[in-house]
């Protein structure tokens, strides 16, 4: 009992110190992980937030379906393209210097805003200024995103090791994708990972305690886990996240050897519950769009409407590319984007994508090859995590042939897809590499010495 005390202060204590570390780049790029549009990330879009929560104050949380959105400024011209444009841009002023609000408000429907209906309650609980209370609110939403990040390394500990989760970590920090994101309360990006981390921490649960498996207690995790995503972000790279929640159940099927039907009849449980969840998730936005445009009707065609824009590149969209149109063009564009642009580096440092995806395929060989002498456990581990990578590879790409129109639109941003969640397995791999070669390096200047 005492050993394994001693086993989980050491895992709690590492767990701390890396918890802070994520917690002070996220909160204030302490380390300099991302460049100098740290704060200016997102910026627009995050005034859709503040809006809301201006908007808050005045009429109540759940005004305009409790949907987020801008606090319109009228221009002379009577352009509400360019009014959106410069409303957005000013959201963060008006909430911040608790200016008197334009009368009209301009709702965001395609995603019902959990997050912004959240900070509102809580802002409405937090004394003080709008300006403290926003600190508070960033706060907490890094917060959130270093412990879904610090819950991973956690697994990462107890499944391959601390040299191991140390690498994984130290990947994961210097990452400036999820510097960037983690920061930005319109992303509040740790709810995205909620739907990994519900299945992961669950099944490995169930794996030490297997008396206490259910099948259904799964399928309503699944449920709920999705349903939280989907209120509170919408259906942003929403086959990347259904995707990356099935991970772990490839994981635990292989690792457990679990029988082809088992796999089948829970993948099932779990696609099923996921569906259930998103056709909720959709009645309740749709719900929301009628409460302020007075029509279900518009509710549906709004969603459709959204959903054939962002799966198709027609002539009338194809002018939004920025990458251009075709399926190689956006693949290209994804391999080549630079996945360590540090800010404490020069510009002309860049390792892209695609050579980070050829390095855990490297990694992975040699993992392979090299951990035949290791435990029958370390190899199941090690052989199960690379299958389980592999798999995870489908998270992304999904996103970029699914959503191609989302994802020729939107470079500057739709590279966080690499994160969820197949660079976070990638990065294990990696680790796991470089602690077995150092354990072969270590064995053999012991054997020499002897």
């Amino acid at each position: 009992m005492r050993i394994r005390k001693i086993k989980d202060q050491k895992q709690l204590i590492t767990l701390s110190v890396i918890f802070i570390l994520f917690f002070l780049s996220y909160s204030f790029n302490t380390w300099h992980i991302s460049t100098s549009n740290f704060y200016t990330f997102e910026r627009s879009p995050e005034g859709l937030v503040i809006g809301k929560m201006a908007r808050s104050q005045k009429d109540g949380v759940f005004a305009y379906g409790g949907l987020t959105g801008s606090n319109l400024i009228e221009l002379p011209s009577g352009d509400l393209a360019e009014e959106l444009e410069v409303s957005l841009a000013a959201q963060h002023d008006i909430y911040l210097k608790n200016k008197d609000l334009p009368e009209k408000y301009i709702p965001y429907k395609s995603q019902s805003g959990g997050h912004a209906i959240l900070y509102s309650i809580i802002q409405s609980i937090v004394p003080g200024s709008n300006y403290f209370k926003l600190k508070v609110i960033k706060t907490l939403n890094a917060l959130l995103t270093a412990l879904c990040i610090v819950l991973f390394i956690g697994w990462v500990y107890r499944n391959n090791g601390f040299g191991c989760s140390i690498i994984t970590g130290t990947l994961l920090l210097l990452s400036p994708w999820l510097n960037n994101f983690s920061h930005n309360l319109w992303w509040s990006f740790w709810n995205f990972y909620v739907p990994f981390l519900s299945a992961l921490l669950l099944l490995e649960y169930y794996h030490n305690n297997p008396k206490k498996y259910s099948f259904w207690g799964l399928g309503l995790v699944f449920f709920f886990a999705i349903l939280i995503k989907c209120i509170f972000s919408g259906f942003e790279y929403i086959t990347t996240i259904l995707l990356s929640a099935i991970c772990p159940l490839v994981y635990y099927a292989i690792y457990d050897n679990k029988s082809a039907i088992d796999f089948i009849k829970t993948s099932f449980l779990a696609g099923l519950s996921m569906i259930v969840a998103i056709i909720t998730a959709i009645v309740i936005l749709i719900l929301q769009i009628a409460s302020v445009s007075g029509s279900i009707n518009d509710g549906i065609q709004h969603i459709l409407y959204s959903f054939i824009k962002r799966s198709t590149i027609s002539e009338s969209m194809a002018h939004e590319s920025l990458i251009g149109n075709t399926l190689s063009d956006i693949f290209f564009k994804y391999l080549g984007g630079n996945a360590f642009g540090l800010g404490f580096l020069p510009s002309s440092f860049k390792i892209t994508f695609g050579l980070l995806i050829l390095i855990i395929f490297i990694c992975s060989i040699i993992t392979y090859l090299l951990d035949k002498k290791e435990t029958n456990k370390a190899k199941r581990t090690n052989n199960t995590l690379i299958i389980t990578t592999l798999f995870s590879l489908i998270c992304p790409i999904s996103w970029l042939i699914i959503f191609k129109q989302h994802a020729a639109a939107h470079p500057h941003i739709d590279y966080i897809i690499w994160y969820i969640p197949f660079l976070l397995y990638g990065f294990v791999i990696i680790g796991n590499a470089f602690t077995i070669i150092f354990k072969k390096l270590s064995s053999h200047k012991s054997d020499k010495a002897i």
